[in-house]
């Protein structure tokens, strides 16, 4: 390559841009040839030009080159005369920022510094003589076209199946810290004329405003000779801009309703961490009852991130990193060894390990984490246990708020987050839409959920697809926990209803066994007042269906003592109560501890993380429940969503 010639300063001082300016940004001259081999060209056309390098704040080594040509092909169109292949690049270059000499690495995470886009390096040189100085006044950020924020991001099955290029906001957004940030949208003129234009404008307004920047329009004015920024400044000078960029207003919501014509809107193929199970960009469900290895098939999904192979049906990917947000298993004595066993990059994989409640400061907290060590797959395990003791998770309105959150920053930063949450006690009865704790807008907000379960009989274990939003069902996939070591399986004959019949047939187990040991307790020291045990079964968390089920499984004896007003109906154990029974497992002493969350039972939470759906039963109380207490009418309990 060659310094530029005179001809080619001249050229440039028209656009505003200095000779110095010129030097500094290392702007080249190539002929034909030089310029064919740089961007990969060996036809007969011209290929000579000026050479545009990219070049990152604060570094020397170009990333990236970009030719202008000076003879670029034309072609006719609509009857006029357009150039064609003005501007070229390597091949399989991608979009890149181009950055203009001056810039500080420390100014790209200062969001006190405006940020301003313009489309090509020639205009944002000459942005660079307003904007840069020793105090900025924003930072000139150069577009390769209207679209040269987007380009492929990688690549993976659509949702046929085939593989494609993903594509989407460029990996350089990630080198600027955008949340409060003020960003001018400084297009060329034609975007007052030209749809599409004003389409791909609108579609990076969007983007950046996801990512939470301020971001504001200026419109340059149809002025004879004008078509961008370098033209207006050549003509009118610096603080005719400045005075443009001053008047730029931010839309207020509910002042201006953002309106988008369908055909502006750019067609976007879903990419997947897993298809058809995980997208990228969305929220994932993993839901099951508790002991049956959800936090193992989570860490398997981070151990095949991070080694970029191990997920079923996918070939290998490039390696990722992951955040894990773990409250129910230690982080060294637990996970770490889990990871180990399963051969992961334990240097791709992260972990908070301070208590997280994802609320207005913790979510900013979350961001923050998130942009430091930029994952691909983020786990919240579960998560219950980050929303915070005063929120009600069954609220629509609250748990929509949290999931709109995270739905935001998995769009905003191309990531896949993965929900973990246990089964209420009624298990949806049945249904996999109700099956899982709190409201079922945590369901709405997801693209995909995937319900794990286990038969017992045949110790058979496996996820099944009952929610996918984006894409066919996936079918059933099998894995084992032999030895306590995760194996993904060949096949898996498991479905939802076999899962959650299995599930709540072992929790009504569980719990008729629970009401049983405590009516027990009650009337070991001999016949008890049947209205005061009522009231204290109730204050377990035992419906009255429940209760009734315990006393005639054991036999309960029911009897008055005294007369009228003044008798007293009593509950007695019956004489052979003991004979073969097993000892009672505890006295019962008004402590119920033993029914919250704990490492053996995680299907209930304490301190009001998740108020568990209640049987949807109505049953007629007999007279020995008649007491000032009971309900005069049947009692029904309703399952809420």
């Amino acid at each position: 390559m060659n310094p530029l010639s005179e001809k080619d300063y001249l050229d440039l001082k028209r656009c505003f841009i200095s000779r110095d300016l010129a030097r500094r940004a290392r702007l080249r001259r190539v002929d034909s040839e030089g310029g064919g081999r740089l961007v990969g060209r060996n036809g007969h056309e011209d290929y000579s030009g000026i050479v545009f390098s990219y070049y990152l704040p604060g570094e020397t080594h170009p990333r990236e080159h970009r030719l202008r040509r000076d003879h670029p092909d034309i072609e006719q169109s609509n009857g006029t005369l357009k150039e064609k292949a003005k501007y070229l690049s390597p091949p399989g270059g991608g979009n890149r920022f181009y950055f203009p000499p001056g810039v500080k690495p420390e100014w790209l995470r200062d969001t006190s510094i405006p940020a301003a886009f313009v489309e090509g390096e020639k205009k944002t040189l000459a942005m660079a003589r307003v904007g840069l100085d020793d105090i900025p006044v924003f930072i000139p950020i150069g577009l390769a076209g209207v679209w040269g924020w987007r380009g492929r991001v990688g690549k993976g099955p659509d949702a046929k199946g085939r593989r494609t290029d993903y594509k989407g906001a460029i990996p350089d957004f990630n080198l600027i810290e955008w949340r409060g940030r003020t960003v001018y949208l400084i297009f060329d003129t034609n975007v007052h004329t030209n749809e599409k234009v004003r389409g791909a404008r609108s579609a990076l307004k969007r983007e950046l405003e996801r990512r939470e920047a301020k971001v504001l329009i200026v419109d340059l004015p149809e002025i004879e000779g004008v078509n961008g920024p370098d033209d207006l400044l050549a003509l009118k000078g610096p603080d005719f801009l400045l005075n443009l960029i001053r008047g730029a207003k931010i839309e207020e919501p509910g002042i201006i309703l953002s309106v988008v014509r369908m055909a502006d809107v750019a067609r976007e193929e879903v990419e997947w961490f897993w298809h058809p199970y995980i997208p990228y960009r969305r929220i994932t469900i993993v839901e099951g009852e508790e002991g049956i290895g959800k936090s193992f098939l989570t860490l398997a999904l981070i151990t095949a991130n991070s080694l970029g192979r191990g997920l079923p049906g996918r070939g290998p990917f490039e390696p990722g990193t992951s955040l894990l947000l773990s409250a129910e298993d230690g982080l060294g004595d637990t996970v770490r060894p889990r990871l180990e066993d399963m051969g992961a990059d334990l240097s791709r994989v992260f972990a908070v390990d301070q208590p997280l409640t994802l609320d207005e400061k913790g979510v900013l907290l979350f961001k923050t984490a998130i942009d430091e060590y930029r994952p691909s797959v983020v786990v919240i395990d579960p998560l219950f246990a980050y929303v915070g003791g005063k929120m009600d998770i069954n609220s629509a309105n609250q748990s929509r708020a949290i999931s709109t959150w995270l739905g935001d920053i998995a769009e905003a930063r191309r990531l896949t987050i993965i929900e973990v949450r246990h089964l209420g006690k009624s298990k949806g009865m049945g249904d996999a839409r109700a099956a899982g704790l709190g409201s079922i807008d945590w369901r709405a907000a997801a693209r995909s959920v995937l319900l794990a379960g286990w038969d017992r009989e045949s110790d058979e274990r496996g996820i099944v697809q009952t929610k996918n939003n984006l894409a066919e069902h996936g079918d059933a996939v099998g894995y084992s926990l032999a030895g306590g070591r995760f194996a993904w399986k060949a096949s898996c004959s498991l479905t939802k209803e076999k899962i959650l019949q299995q599930a709540r047939s072992d929790e009504e187990r569980h719990v008729q066994s629970e009401a049983e040991t405590i009516l027990r307790d009650l009337l070991a020291d001999g016949p008890q007042p049947s209205k005061e045990v009522v009231k204290e079964m109730r204050a377990a968390g035992f419906n009255d269906y429940q209760i009734r089920a315990a006393r005639e499984r054991m036999g309960v004896k029911s009897g008055k003592e005294g007369f009228g007003r003044d008798g007293t109906w009593n509950w007695s154990l019956p004489k052979d109560a003991d004979k073969g029974a097993e000892p009672p497992k505890m006295r019962y002493e008004k402590d119920f501890s033993h029914l919250k969350a704990s490492g053996e039972n995680k299907a209930s939470y304490g301190n009001d993380l998740a108020k568990d759906a209640k049987n949807n039963i109505s049953t007629h109380l007999s007279n020995d429940f008649a007491s000032s207490d009971a309900p005069s009418e049947p009692e029904v309990y309703t399952y809420e969503i």
